[in-house]
């Protein structure tokens, strides 16, 4: 269990160009006890699928987790290209965000 905050944040945005397509979140190495957010755009239109893999991800599947507009879900990975996002629509977008230390 983690006793302290850390200095920094980090954050970014992950765009679903094409509905169908999973996208992989960027490569960001996430401190020990930290979780990530991970948070459906506030005007997507569609439904954002948040899985361990494209196959999963994918909005048709069934092994994933959805999250409408603005719903958010925290998850502790080591990596953030563990995650992978789609969207019933092209063009949402899903914000991922962390604590970190820079020295980390």
């Amino acid at each position: 269990m983690r006793m302290s905050n850390l200095t920094e944040i980090r954050a970014r945005t992950i765009t679903v160009t094409t509905s169908g397509t999973p996208v992989q979140g960027s490569s960001l190495v996430v401190p020990p006890g930290v979780t990530v957010v991970a948070k459906a755009g506030r005007n997507n239109t569609g439904v954002i699928s948040v899985a361990e893999s494209s196959t999963n991800a994918l909005n048709t599947g069934e092994n994933n987790f959805q999250l409408q507009s603005g719903e958010s879900l925290g998850l502790q990975v080591l990596n953030t290209n563990m995650l992978w996002f789609d969207s019933t629509v092209s063009g949402d977008t899903v914000r991922i965000v962390f604590e970190f230390e820079p020295n980390f």
